[in-house]
């Protein structure tokens, strides 16, 4: 087995890992994308509770307000089961392909979210084959975690080396890309592939080699031109395989949860969880892929989040350099909020160009400096108390602009 190499090094914090991963991009020759990708999900707002008509009416809304939007992704509840990928919800039946056309007709790239290796416990895959999923050294199904929006709840973690289940993803990919005609899939739940405890078909492999063995399928089948985001996934297995990984947990129309707190876990699905993690994670932009940080919540009503929670999800994403998507109901917002969406996409682009520095990430668990050497700062204050801060602007060449 060839284990990772290590780097020696020394040095200021950002400085030493602004370097390591562009060392990691030309070792490997990773080219990102030149222009960011913004796009409008549906997850966020209508959860599994989709309608191609619910679809349409916002791309109207897109092109009405003429919302610098270049991507329409269909997220969660097309599909009758997760892991039944072709046998879709009776709203969706033989209709993707339609879906895709008019997406493309009207300007937008068509994506499409799939949990390629995971299938919940009323699935057909699941139940009427066996084979495909992970068993225990005991030969039980080796459960992969518990979601509350799907009808079986559990879902459990399927063999990507098994030739028959192999055949079965294959089959798949092609028919959502190639016969549906979507070109961005949301690939999520990639973990439900490389379980720890989980016998392989192939058992040579390591569970990383298994996972890269997984996207190397879907590459394959969908061809170099379909964008792959990667999400749930160990990120060291996405290096080289994916355009763009969710570096963090989901986010979520409220701060973040009590329990979290008592169980000492920044990992728990949360708009807080979520800023802390793409922000320290940001050296990866542009050197590994292209960052997700996740949707953006616009809205100001149907949110738990307040005011300022609002505003600190809207400046953080901005200062992130990375992905910009949308998630509401766009026909619900007012005026100045479509407004307050061209001055963020303004400084969005501004922001991709640039590379973020969280600049005190060693110094507290969530850094509360957020430098975009495009010429931003943003200064957070992430405690219920009032705080004074001193910052040498000098030291991050932000005067020159």
């Amino acid at each position: 087995i060839t284990l990772d190499g290590i780097i020696m090094a020394k040095g200021e914090t950002c400085d030493i890992q602004s370097k390591y991963f562009k060392f990691i991009k030309n070792q490997m020759n990773i080219n990102n994308f030149k222009n960011n990708i913004k796009g409008w999900c549906t997850w966020y707002y209508y959860y599994n509770k989709i309608t191609p008509q619910i679809i349409y009416e916002n791309m109207e809304v897109i092109k009405e307000k003429k919302l610098e939007i270049n991507l329409i992704q269909i997220d969660d509840g097309y599909q009758k089961y997760v892991g039944d990928w072709l046998d879709l919800s009776p709203n969706f039946n033989n209709k993707m392909e339609e879906i895709a056309y008019k997406i493309k007709e009207n300007g937008f790239i068509p994506g499409i979210w799939i949990a390629p290796f995971i299938a919940e416990k009323e699935s057909s895959i699941f139940k009427e084959f066996p084979d495909y999923i992970l068993k225990t050294e005991n030969g039980k199904p080796l459960v992969a975690g518990y979601n509350p929006f799907w009808k079986s709840k559990f879902y459990y973690g399927i063999d990507i080396t098994n030739p028959r289940c192999e055949e079965y993803i294959r089959k798949v990919i092609r028919t959502i890309v190639h016969k549906w005609g979507f070109t961005y899939l949301k690939l999520d739940f990639l973990f439900g592939g490389c379980l720890r405890g989980g016998n392989h078909n192939n058992y040579k492999l390591s569970r990383s080699e298994v996972l890269k063995y997984g996207i190397d399928i879907i590459r394959q089948e969908a061809g170099e031109n379909v964008i792959l985001a990667g999400c749930g996934m160990p990120l060291s297995s996405g290096i080289g395989k994916v355009n763009i990984m969710r570096v963090g947990p989901d986010t979520a129309p409220y701060w973040k949860k009590i329990i979290g707190t008592f169980l000492q876990t920044g990992a728990m699905i949360s708009c807080r969880n979520s800023i802390r993690n793409f922000m320290v994670r940001s050296f990866m932009n542009k050197n590994l892929w292209i960052n997700d940080p996740d949707c953006l919540m616009i809205r100001e009503k149907n949110t738990k989040l307040t005011k300022e929670e609002r505003k600190i999800q809207i400046n953080a994403i901005i200062i992130s350099g990375g992905l910009l998507f949308y998630s509401d109901n766009l026909k619900e917002l007012s005026d100045n909020i479509f407004e307050e969406m061209k001055i963020i996409d303004m400084y969005s682009n501004l922001c991709f160009k640039g590379e973020a520095i969280p600049v005190d990430i060693m110094e507290r668990e969530m850094p509360e400096i957020y430098y975009n050497t495009a010429g931003f700062i943003a200064i957070f204050n992430f405690r219920y108390i009032t705080v004074t801060k001193k910052i040498f602007l000098f030291n991050y060449e932000i005067l020159k602009y």
